[in-house]
């Protein structure tokens, strides 16, 4: 179980981990997989990136409309944008 947060643009991610795996990218696979790291935050961007984190900075509010990228295993879920992770 996760709570969606915010769209943003992410100046860093503490402890970062990246997904690598070959399922088509959800917020819950993301979610899943950064669980499995034991890790707090996690966030996807551009339709198919996912990383995983203790903490991130996030540089400024990005808004909605830079997160609408539909996730390729779950195209009426948005999996950030080309520049907003969410």
């Amino acid at each position: 179980i996760y709570v969606k947060d915010r769209c943003a643009y992410v100046e860093a991610i503490n402890g970062a981990i990246i997904y690598r795996g070959n399922e088509k990218m959800t917020r819950n696979v993301c979610a899943l997989f950064c669980n499995e790291q034991d890790k707090f935050y996690f966030m996807v961007q551009n339709a198919t990136n996912c990383w995983c984190g203790d903490y991130y900075t996030p540089y400024m509010y990005a808004g909605a409309p830079l997160c609408r990228l539909p996730c390729p295993g779950q195209e009426d879920e948005t999996c950030g944008g080309k520049e907003g992770s969410e």
